[in-house]
């Protein structure tokens, strides 16, 4: 599988800190990379938007952090 590196100067301010977050995250829990899981859980976690769009779906941004937990837990380190 090819690498990639991210150009984070691409992305606006709000883009730049959701990523860092999930780099953050990431390696505060010694993952060897970062995924999807790491950015939607810091979206959901910072991003009020990303909150009220999942409550207007009808679901709650606190049972999706608790299953994005569990999942985070279970990612090699």
């Amino acid at each position: 599988m090819r690498q990639v590196t991210l150009r984070l100067d691409a992305f606006d301010s709000d883009a730049r800190r959701i990523v860092a977050g999930a780099q953050r995250l990431a390696d505060e829990r010694q993952h060897r990379e970062v995924t999807a899981l790491h950015l939607g859980y810091e979206l959901i976690d910072q991003d009020e938007l990303t909150q009220e769009a999942l409550r207007k779906s009808g679901v709650d941004p606190v049972d999706v952090m608790v299953e994005a937990e569990t999942a985070l837990r279970r990612l090699p380190t």
